[in-house]
Formats: C-alpha cells, structure tokens, sequence
C-alpha cells in the first residue's frame, strides 16, 4: 500500500513539474525592440505559471522566415510566431486598413491599437484573416514617415522622381505620389543610401537607427504613409494542449503586454528622433495648408485600397469608413 501511494504521489509530482516549452520565432536580433517586448512577456509567463511554461526565443529569423510565420505557426514549426501585417499584406487585407496612409491616424499613444481592436470585433471579416491561430496579442507600432539623404520634401510634389526604399502597400503608396518604390534587403539600405541608389527610406525611426542609417538620412518629413500593425501568433493545437489556468494567465496578460508593446516602441522611436536631432537633422512638418494639398493627393490612393478590397468580396469602403469615425473619436 505504501509502495502504491508513494508511485502514486509521484506521479502527480510528475505530472505538476511537467514543463511546457513555447518555441517564439522573431524576424529581429536580440537587443532590437522586438526582442525586447516579446522577452519580457516570456519572462511574465514563465513567473507567472510558475515555470510550468518556458518560453524559448528563435530570433533573427532562426527558426522561420518573417514571410512564412503564419503557415510555419499554423503547421507548428514554431509554436509562436510574431507576424508583421505590412510584409504579408496579401493574407491581411482589411486589417491593413491600418497601413493606409495619410488618414489623420493620432501619431502616438494607445489609440491606433484600440481602434484596430474595436474593427476586429465589429468586422467578423477582419478577424477572420487570423482564422486559424490564436492571437495572443496585437499593436501598432508608431507611423511610417519618409527619411532621405538630401531631398527636402514639404508637399506632394516634391515627392516626384524620387527612389525611395517602401516595402508591401508602402511600395504602392509611393507610386501614387510620383516616386519609384524600392525594395532591398534592409542589410543592403546602407550601401543603396550611401551610393545614392535611393533617395531615401518610408519607415518609423526605430529601423533606421537600428540599421545605422540614420546617419545618411538627414531631413525628416513627418507625414503619416501608415502604422505599422504586428501579431503576435500561436499554434491552436498548442494552445488547446495548454492547461486552462495556463490559458488563463496568458489570457489576462493580454492587455498588459499591449500597452508596454506601444509603449516600448514608442519610447524608442522618440529616442531616435531626438538623437537625429542632437545630430543637426532638418525636420519638416507640414502646415495645414502643406497637410491639405497631402490628403487630397492622398484620396486616389484610398479609393483604390476600398476598390481593391471590394473587388475581393470584401467590405472595404464600409471597413474604411468605420476607421474614419474611430480615428475622429480618438483624437478628441
């Protein structure tokens, strides 16, 4: 009988003890802002399950390419993916009304994360597009501005013959201004910058601090061509394995690690700024005159995202209209 009980209790010691490793797959190097924000949610995790889950982090692309997390997390490759809309426009397209530019997004704060939070529940199309995987959390991250080496560049015209560096709709948004989108590596936007391939870059400030090419980019005009929205992903049979106080507790950090997300990106973008300051950068902020001529060449390029998500059965004037009103909301 002894024998039995002392199987028995450690059986269920076994089964307390047993560790739940979570395979997080990042695009970026540690010590970037990414890796900082998903490393103190591992660390909260892992404290607050009281080691029953340990988080263990694939970063620079280790475990799986940027362009492949959503099938590599939904095949389980990776039990976590961190999933960037922007460079995977196509599987996103209402939650990339997000990405669409000079819109009058509030350019800082929680407010863009909250909008897209109240579009995911009012627009079931919208959630679907993560049909699928869990989301474990969702944000945005601070505006695309344009950054160039030379170029100073006040209203839309001056925006024309210009090569400039834009990635996925960004690339598309350029061309509705009269500049040519290029698209490299970010390894090689030094070198394309520094030789005068391009003209300049369509990003937030964060990357080209990170990439060192800040240092070539030395006018700065703060006009909105978009947020950058980023998901945080997980493996639904992963996460039905899970136990529920498990779930629970990942659950409840949810809005916790969405506020210190923005609020990390944030900080650090605000940094950057003041470092290009400090080192002698021109920065142009438009007028409301110079804002005005900006949102009327911008409505061609809106009403072509509605036309081209209409034309995939989709609800995109409704969808854009909606954001509008929310953005309005937020920024009074």
């Amino acid at each position: 009988a002894g024998l039995l009980l002392l199987a028995s209790m450690n059986a269920a010691y076994a089964e307390t003890a047993k560790v739940t490793e979570l395979r997080f797959s990042i695009h970026t190097a540690p010590g970037s802002v990414i890796h900082t924000i998903v490393s103190l949610w591992a660390k909260e995790v892992e404290e607050k399950t009281v080691g029953k889950v340990k988080v263990t982090l694939f970063p620079s692309q280790s475990l799986v390419h940027l362009k492949d997390i959503f099938p590599a997390t939904t095949k389980g490759i990776c039990d976590i993916g961190f999933a960037s809309l922007q460079l995977d426009a196509s599987r996103y397209p209402l939650s990339l009304v997000t990405g669409v530019g000079i819109m009058g997004w509030p350019a800082s704060g929680q407010a863009p994360t909250e909008i897209w939070t109240e579009l995911q529940k009012k627009f079931p199309q919208m959630a679907a597009e993560f049909k699928g995987v869990k989301v474990l959390w969702h944000y945005i991250t601070m505006p695309m501005t344009l950054h160039f080496t030379k170029k100073i560049v006040r209203v839309p015209a001056d925006m024309r013959g210009l090569k400039i560096e834009a990635a996925g709709p960004l690339a598309a948004a350029m061309k509705f201004f009269g500049a040519t989108p290029m698209v490299t590596s970010p390894a090689e936007w030094y070198m394309a910058l520094d030789r005068g391939l391009e003209d300049g870059i369509c990003h937030n400030y964060t990357p080209i601090w990170s990439l060192k090419v800040h240092t070539l980019l030395r006018t700065h005009t703060d006009v909105d061509f978009g947020l950058l929205g980023q998901a945080i992903i997980m493996n639904v049979d992963k996460w039905n394995s899970l136990p529920a106080d498990v779930q629970k507790i990942i659950d409840d950090l949810r809005p916790w690690i969405e506020k210190r997300s923005v609020d990390i990106s944030m900080d650090q973008a605000v940094e950057v700024r003041k470092l290009c300051q400090g080192l002698g950068h021109t920065f142009i902020i438009p007028n409301p005159e110079e804002m005005k001529l900006w949102m009327e060449a911008a409505k061609p390029m809106h009403d072509a995202w509605i036309a081209d998500t209409e034309a995939k059965g989709l609800s995109g004037r409704v969808v854009f209209e909606e954001t509008k009103r929310l953005i309005q909301k937020y920024s009074h």
